[in-house]
């Protein structure tokens, strides 16, 4: 006689036991003090709960993480991992290295300017810190209380009031992954009229079922400026969760430019408030899913204040089996008179069996706002392709100009300085000629 099939919620109970040793066989080893220890508890205590999310969550109709990760993984075990992505960028830069969830390199203290810190999160957490604990507080996000419970590690920066810091901070996270999982907390606030260029250089390397996730809070001061560029890649066996908060004081400015090679499942998910009056963001993803591999975006951005302005472009390519997913909700508040914001989300479809699916969201309460969205999906243009074969280009070569002007718009909205870097990672990782397959 055969068993029953599980059902949905005893399959959660597995995940939660499975979890529930997970922590037992990590709890000791875990940076903190008893009350970052209660912390930890109670958020692991919402995921047992509530379970990994999935199809039946609206967020995460696309990327069913429950259904990918049906049982609980031990944490992964310090180790330095090779960082082949320095050479992604030329500039002079300050470097921190994070292996399997832990950091492995941090700039010396004396090598930086005054005013400007990077701390590792492990060496905070012995004492409680009244500035460091909003960034560490249970919430109703899954991921979030999966990653605070278990977090290992992180980087903590803080750039003071009216510096500009000239040279960028370059974070390189590397994991090796396979049957195990791993996490890294992260938190940045730049100060009144500060100055920061941030690049984050993300690679996880899985040859069986991994997990990773990494979350990075931002806080931006009255009128303070961040250049956020995040370069990602997976491999097949790997689910990574890059989770993210952007908080916008008045008349601060973000920018945020992705490029990101799809992983078995690679979600990259943000919640951006403009909070104080004449707040400005800008973000631009560009992405590619090869066969096999997921990338799934999912933006939120907050309109709560007056004459704030928002832009979100994201243009994917994806191939024969691969899935590409963007979802763009802005929310206006009734008090955010004056807002301006538009989304537009591009994908090409390379071959039969490749899919890209747009979720465009407006949430409207105010009465003077300019507000829009678009979507476009479709292949190659063949009038495009006839014209450049005709002056002579071989198809292969025309198809890659093509990507590559597709591709181009997204990096012209990095720093002059960067542009060269970014479509270079761009050529080598996102248009190689296995994701054209």
């Amino acid at each position: 006689m055969s068993a029953r099939p599980a059902t949905p919620s005893a399959a959660r109970q597995a995940f939660g036991n499975g979890l529930d040793h997970a922590w037992s066989q990590a709890a000791a080893s875990l940076p903190g003090g008893d009350w970052m220890r209660q912390i930890r508890a109670d958020a692991l205590a919402r995921v047992v709960r509530s379970g990994l999310p999935g199809r039946r969550d609206e967020a995460w109709k696309y990327a069913d993480l429950a259904n990918m990760r049906t049982m609980a993984l031990p944490l992964a075990e310090a180790v330095r991992v090779p960082v082949e992505a320095k050479a992604a960028v030329s500039a002079d830069a300050h470097h921190v290295s994070i292996a399997n969830g832990r950091v492995t390199q941090i700039p010396v203290p004396d090598s930086l300017p005054d005013g400007f810190e990077v701390l590792r999160l492990a060496d905070t957490l012995d004492v409680p810190s009244l500035w460091l604990r909003p960034f560490l507080e249970p919430s109703g996000s899954v991921v979030d209380n999966l990653n605070l419970a278990f977090a290992t590690d992180g980087v903590l920066v803080r750039v003071g009031r009216g510096m500009t810091v000239a040279s960028p901070l370059v974070v390189h996270n590397s994991a090796s992954l396979s049957g195990t999982m791993s996490h890294d907390r992260s938190a940045i606030v730049l100060e009144e009229d500060a100055r920061l260029t941030l690049i984050e250089i993300t690679g996880a390397d899985a040859t069986r079922d991994a997990l990773a996730t990494s979350r990075l809070a931002i806080n931006l001061g009255r009128g303070a400026s961040l250049v956020h560029i995040r370069l990602s890649s997976g491999t097949q066996g790997a689910a990574l969760v890059q989770d993210g908060s952007v908080e916008l004081a008045a008349g601060a400015r973000y920018g945020h430019v992705a490029l990101s090679r799809g992983a078995g499942l690679l979600r990259q998910q943000a919640n951006v408030r403009l909070a104080g009056e004449g707040a400005q963001c800008d973000i631009a993803c560009a992405y590619a899913a090869p066969g096999g591999h997921q990338v799934d975006l999912s933006i939120t951005l907050h309109h709560a204040a007056p004459r704030t302005t928002s832009r979100l472009l994201a243009k994917g390519i994806a191939a024969r089996k691969g899935r590409g997913v963007v979802q763009g909700r802005v929310v206006v508040d009734e008090a955010a008179q004056g807002t301006d914001s538009h989304q537009m989300a591009r994908g090409l479809l390379l071959a039969e069996g490749a899919e890209i699916f747009h979720k465009p969201e407006l949430e409207i309460y105010a009465d003077d706002v300019k507000c829009g969205h678009g979507a476009t999906i479709a292949s190659l243009d063949p009038t495009q392709m006839f014209y450049l074969q005709s002056r002579g280009i071989p198809a292969t070569e025309a198809r890659d100009m093509l990507l590559e002007a597709f591709v181009q718009q997204v990096t012209d909205h990095a720093p002059d300085a960067l542009r060269e870097d970014l479509m270079a990672w761009a050529t080598r990782h996102l248009l190689q000629k296995e994701g054209h397959a």
